[in-house]
């Protein structure tokens, strides 16, 4: 069977089972392993659906396989002309869900609207699509809402993480390399810099834990015109001094951010799967993670889930801090969840061979 994979949402799973080519979006030419494309008016018109002959020449790639599993806009407007084109194969729809993009797109205003144009365009692409995936109930009933699809056509199957997401990493010279010491709290956030991820009020939280708790923040991801404010906010605290910014890095080397930290924080206001929580739980880090979106079925019991607000979140912080047995508990618990995760994970190989 030859699949044509947008995202890879489960490493170690589809791979071990098929031969994949994967689709590269807004780049020219071919290469190993991939059918790229790039739309000849710049990126945005690519990624908004807006090219169509961008699109209509990945639609033309799609006859040479037997499933495509689609996720942004462009491939799924690509199944729905490769149908056209007499693509009998079958169209998977991996729903991670359309989530607030308002305020920090380079694009400004315009964000207010791009997803209402996500869910008029993907409504109209029903009809090529075979089955939807999503990787949390709560996004599952979002698809069923959102864009009318048959609830037995769309089926709950969360993501996975690659294997060398594990206990056994250390992170001393990690921690070593950033300066924090033995004694200290080293609570670290890892995922992108922008306004849902509600970064600024695990900032205040730092200063609410400051005078209890010799602690440091740690900050590791994409910045999306975020830091700024999240350093304003931070000097205007007095915890600037407290607070470490390491930067995008690449996920080979996320495991010993991971064991370096004593505690990782999702403060987020909005999530439609979190791949940092269940990272952070196979590495063995005991997780704090705020009770929105997917976010407590991705948890489970395998972490403390609290409200997305300064205080809730200091709280939290104390309460591992001061039990640590607690901590410990989590600690095992975590890599124990990332594995059940795993487990229901397979079940996308059931549907790509039914």
């Amino acid at each position: 069977m030859k699949l044509l994979v947008e995202i890879n949402h489960y490493p170690g799973i589809l791979d071990r089972e098929f031969d994949i080519t994967y689709i590269g979006l807004g780049k020219r030419g071919e290469k190993r392993g991939f059918i790229t494309v790039s739309s000849r008016f710049g990126e945005i018109p690519l990624r908004t659906g807006l090219d169509h002959l961008a699109i209509k020449d990945l639609a033309k790639k799609y006859l040479d396989f037997d499933v495509v599993i689609c996720t942004n806009l462009p491939t799924i407007l690509a199944g729905k002309l490769a149908r056209k084109m007499g693509f009998s194969g079958k169209i998977i729809f991996d729903d991670y869900g359309v989530w607030p993009w308002k305020g920090f797109l380079p694009w400004g205003p315009l964000a207010v609207f791009f997803p209402c144009w996500v869910r008029a365009n993907i409504i109209s692409c029903k009809e090529a699509i075979d089955v939807a995936v999503t990787p949390s109930e709560f996004e599952r009933q979002n698809a069923i809402r959102k864009y009318g699809f048959k609830p037995e056509s769309v089926l709950k199957i969360p993501y996975t993480i690659e294997d060398f997401f594990s206990p056994s990493v250390s992170g001393n010279e990690f921690r070593s390399k950033i300066g924090v010491e033995d004694t200290e709290l080293l609570i670290t956030y890892a995922g992108r810099l922008n306004p849902t991820k509600g970064i600024d009020r695990l900032v205040r939280a730092l200063l609410l834990i400051r005078n209890e708790i010799p602690s440091r923040l740690l900050l590791v991801g994409r910045n999306q015109r975020f830091l700024r404010k999240i350093l304003r906010i931070s000097r205007s605290l007095s915890v600037l001094d407290k607070v470490i910014y390491a930067g995008f890095l690449p996920r080979e080397r996320m495991p010993e951010v991971y064991a370096a930290s004593d505690i990782v924080v999702i403060p987020s206001l909005y999530e439609t799967f979190c791949f940092a929580a269940l990272e952070a739980m196979a590495c063995g880090r005991p997780v704090i993670a705020s009770n929105v979106g997917s976010l407590p079925e991705v948890v489970g019991d395998a972490g403390i889930l609290c409200d997305p607000n300064p205080k809730e979140l200091a709280s939290a912080i104390k309460r591992l801090w001061n039990d640590k047995e607690l901590a410990r508990e989590l600690m095992e618990k975590g890599p124990q969840r990332a594995k059940e995760i795993r487990t229901k994970a397979e079940r996308i190989l059931r549907v790509l061979s039914s």
